[in-house]
């Protein structure tokens, strides 16, 4: 992931020096784009293999998961800043930019992309750009060949909007990350997913 973020940020700012006319378009190196590439399918794997284990109670739990990030009293948040901007290479302005998402989401981010069904956050992880025709469009859905799956990415999209939300598959990060550090009762939807997903390899650790 720090490679895709590093990639990421490069792109950014090569886009805004050329529309403020400071510089000529310069397409990224076919080195770097490799690398990027590279890195990003070995993420959307991890991102697909976590989506293909969720359950209607695995996702209303692990958005209760992310909504302690809002409360001082739990350590959620100083462990997503410690995965996303040591672990991963987000700079601090990106996780604020993160923090800000999920607030948008009413820290329910998997509810709000997905309406809480599997099968739709699924078909959003499928839909994800693969990196191949860019560094741009990766962490977002494309349209397909499915027109199931164009109706469930254009419903989410629809609902990101309307929260003033990204439909980025990068708000699935902090569940992932939370889960991977989370302590959950035997008994809960959350420890046999955790199970799973580690049987898998399914989780940023």
């Amino acid at each position: 992931m720090s490679a895709v973020n590093a990639g990421r940020r490069q792109e950014a700012r090569s886009a805004v020096l050329i529309a403020a006319q400071r510089a000529a378009a310069n397409p990224p190196s076919a080195e770097m784009l490799a690398k990027v590439s590279g890195a990003w399918s070995e993420a959307l794997k991890i991102f697909r293999d976590f989506a293909s284990l969720l359950t209607p109670a695995a996702i209303r739990e692990l958005d209760e998961l992310v909504a302690q990030v809002d409360d001082p009293t739990e350590p959620a948040a100083d462990i997503l800043r410690a995965a996303l901007v040591s672990g991963m290479g987000f700079s601090e302005a990106e996780y604020m930019w993160e923090l800000d998402e999920l607030e948008k989401a009413g820290y329910r981010p998997l509810a709000l992309l997905s309406e809480g069904d599997p099968a739709i956050l699924k078909s959003l992880v499928l839909a994800t750009a693969s990196g191949a025709s860019g560094i741009r469009p990766i962490g977002f859905a494309t349209m397909s060949s499915s027109a199931e799956a164009n109706e469930h990415v254009a419903a989410a999209v629809c609902r990101a909007r309307a929260a003033g939300l990204t439909a980025s598959l990068f708000h699935l990060l902090p569940a992932m990350v939370l889960l991977a550090a989370h302590q959950a009762p035997k008994d809960s939807a959350l420890y046999r997913l955790r199970r799973k997903a580690e049987e898998k390899r399914a989780l940023f650790h």
